[in-house]
């Protein structure tokens, strides 16, 4: 029997997701674009799909719980940047609230950082 609950602000559900930051990140693909900026445009378009999922007009709602887990060599770490960075797991509405300048100026919430060497 599959396992189902009710996803609502009593009862929130948790996204976490795990992101390679290892040195194979920083290699280009047929884009002209490193897998780590791939990988960090997805996760951020995620982010801001599940942000835009629990606005209603009176917020954000806090439906999700959302963690980023970075690792790379043997190091592992928040996925998140700037305020968010001090924690792996953060309810929706405080990412909403956490706005990131990327180069294109687009939000951002993560960042493709330098890859570690392994």
């Amino acid at each position: 029997m599959p396992y189902q609950a009710e996803i609502s602000r009593d009862n929130p559900t948790c996204f976490l997701f795990v992101i390679d930051q290892s040195g194979s990140m920083d290699e280009i693909t047929e884009t002209g674009r490193s897998k780590a900026d791939f990988v960090a445009d997805v996760l951020n378009k995620t982010l801001y799909t599940l942000v835009t999922t629990c606005s209603k007009a009176d917020g954000v709602r806090s439906y999700f719980d959302v963690g980023v887990i970075a690792y790379g060599g043997k190091e592992v770490a928040s996925g998140f940047g700037g305020a968010l960075a001090g924690g792996i797991v953060h309810p929706i509405n405080a990412i909403a609230n956490t706005r990131f300048a990327s180069r294109s100026g687009k939000r951002r919430w993560t960042t493709a950082p330098a890859a570690s060497s392994n």
